[in-house]
């Protein structure tokens, strides 16, 4: 077995964990949360703070804290809190089973990267702790690997671990790994079929810019992806719900076939739902969010719902469009600037021209009340 520790994993920003993010969608499900700019936020395996530490310095008036087993992650962090000389983060030096806030409730718990690469016993006490330390209109931040999309992804780890073990170095353990995956797709260059489309997806996405981290995160010792429904009932049990994906467009049940939409919509169990989605897109992902047993969560969506919401487009425009064309447009292809491969369409007059509104602002954020402005104008 190849021995990664924590010290060899660096530190992220993840925008989905944003507070902003996580109040959007309790809101759009009509749980009214902490107002952002005195919230209180505890970050759970905050390794050098380069995710808490951004939400510290925009939000000056919150209160931030992290904890993580590494004491020279936990150093890297505070030095990082000296010279921003910021007074509103702490960083601790904790497991999830010593964490003691002094009776200190928070609004928005993040945990990224820690789900899946810790023991089943270390799941639990995680989990005990985001219900023990969240307010009743608090909001948990959960990123693990799911099933059944990491079913041909765990072969693959093995081969990683089984040839990256025979060297000493981490470094060249993770370099070996690599090689071992672009040997084994080299020569099966000519064959066709899920299991060789599955090896060029992965290391395709391994071999992207800045992406040792992940590399080193599919070693670690633990890697333990779960079903959905597996980790709701670890959820429950320590008494939190299901309140939906900050990946949003996930739980889009118009994302899927006709049939299978229609065949969906007939289940009123929202995990049930969410697994049969996972079976049908082999999702091998998940940010799950949060909240305490008993909140009241409202699955139909209304315009009220958006009313306060601010918007930014993820897409941009596939093809290049005239002036006179994006006033006209009914129809628009999409793809993500960042992956091509990644596509969606967008159809009716007005959608459209929504749409484009929201492109010609971008990057500032609109509101629906904006966006309309905008598109009235250019009637």
């Amino acid at each position: 077995m190849i021995k990664i520790d924590d010290s060899h994993s660096p530190s992220v920003s993840i925008q989905t964990s944003a507070p902003e993010y996580l109040k959007a969608i309790a809101g759009l499900f009509g749980l009214k949360t902490a107002a952002l700019e005195k919230a209180n936020v505890l970050e759970i395996g905050c390794g050098e703070g380069m995710n808490l530490v951004p939400l510290a310095v925009r939000y000056s008036k919150g209160s931030f804290v992290g904890i993580d087993t590494s004491e020279t992650k936990i150093q890297k962090a505070r030095k990082a809190v000296k010279d921003l000389t910021l007074g509103n983060v702490d960083f601790i030096k904790s497991s999830v089973f010593d964490a003691n806030f002094d009776g200190s409730k928070f609004d928005y718990i993040i945990v990224n990267g820690l789900y899946s690469w810790v023991s089943p016993e270390t799941q639990k006490g995680l989990l005990k702790l985001c219900n023990d330390a969240l307010t009743d209109q608090g909001v948990v931040y959960i990123s693990y690997n799911t099933l059944p999309g990491w079913n041909a992804i765990k072969t693959i780890r093995e081969m990683m671990i089984y040839h990256g073990s025979r060297f000493d170095k981490v470094d060249d353990q993770v370099a070996e790994a690599q090689k071992m995956l672009s040997f084994i797709s080299q020569n099966m260059s000519d064959t066709k079929g899920p299991y060789k489309e599955a090896l060029d997806q992965e290391i395709a996405y391994l071999q992207q810019p800045n992406n040792a981290f992940v590399l080193q995160d599919y070693l670690r010792e633990y890697n333990d992806p779960c079903y959905f429904h597996g980790f709701m009932e670890n959820a429950v049990e320590h008494e939190l719900e299901y309140l939906g994906d900050a990946d949003l467009p996930t739980m889009f049940l118009g994302n899927q076939k006709e049939q299978a939409a229609s065949l969906l919509a007939d289940i009123t169990d929202i995990v049930r739902q969410e697994q049969y989605m996972d079976f049908l897109n082999n999702r091998s992902v998940r940010k799950s969010l949060l909240v305490k047993k008993g909140a009241r969560v409202e699955r139909n969506i209304s315009p009220s719902s958006v009313s306060t919401a601010y918007f930014l487009p993820n897409y941009g425009l596939k093809h290049a469009v005239s002036a006179e064309g994006l006033l006209t447009s009914d129809t628009l292809d999409l793809v993500r600037p960042n992956n091509p491969s990644s596509e969606a369409s967008l159809s009716g007059s007005l959608a459209c021209a929504c749409y484009i509104a929201l492109l010609e602002k971008s990057p500032v954020p609109q509101s629906l009340n904006n966006i309309m402005g905008t598109v009235l104008k250019t009637q």
